[in-house]
């Protein structure tokens, strides 16, 4: 499952990244996309079949499933990609030694790049906008969830400043976490 996760966000990134790719790529990279989805919808869906207590399954893993269901509409496909990457890093933590740390390693990292991407994918071509590239977009992204906002690069349309508000909520919180966290293990 890491690995089409890890192969859904390539698909999803890489014509956000280079916006010029011939037909059959994007073509592919939307094949690739649709069918992790997919993936992961069975994944879940045979889980809580296999579950003995299936409400008590649903209730403990409500960003799975959140995860696979609010995604189908195409303008979500931000939240796709980024609900993804923590379905497919559920298995990770099993490589490092502290699970809370690694989702929330994992989820800055994915909130940033995604939030970076699909700023990037909103805003360009957009009049007034100055957010073309993903570059660009990834400045964006990183100096809004390290609560800088320089203001010299913003969001001018609705999506885009949807996503605005979502990133800028969570941003602050990931390193926080990560600085709590690591307290706690210096304390013990």
């Amino acid at each position: 499952m890491l690995a089409l996760g890890l192969a859904f966000l390539v698909a999803y990134a890489l014509p956000i990244i280079d916006p010029d790719f011939p037909e059959p790529w994007t073509t592919i990279f939307f094949v690739v996309e649709i069918v992790a989805w997919i993936a992961f919808a069975v994944d879940i869906v045979v889980r809580i079949v296999l579950a003995d207590r299936k409400w008590a399954f649903v209730r403990a893993h409500p960003v799975d499933i959140a995860a696979v269901i609010l995604p189908v509409l195409r303008p979500l496909q931000a939240l796709r990609a980024l609900s993804i990457l923590f379905l497919s890093a559920r298995g990770l933590h099993r490589i490092l030694r502290n699970r809370v740390l690694t989702y929330v390693v994992i989820a800055a990292f994915g909130v940033w790049l995604i939030a970076g991407l699909a700023v990037t994918q909103a805003e360009r071509g957009v009049p007034g906008s100055n957010i073309h590239d993903v570059w660009v977009g990834w400045w964006w992204a990183f100096v809004t969830m390290a609560t800088v906002g320089y203001g010299d690069t913003l969001p001018v349309n609705a999506m885009a400043r949807s996503l605005a508000t979502l990133e800028a909520a969570l941003g602050p919180l990931y390193p926080a976490i990560i600085l709590a966290r690591l307290a706690s293990i210096q304390v013990s």
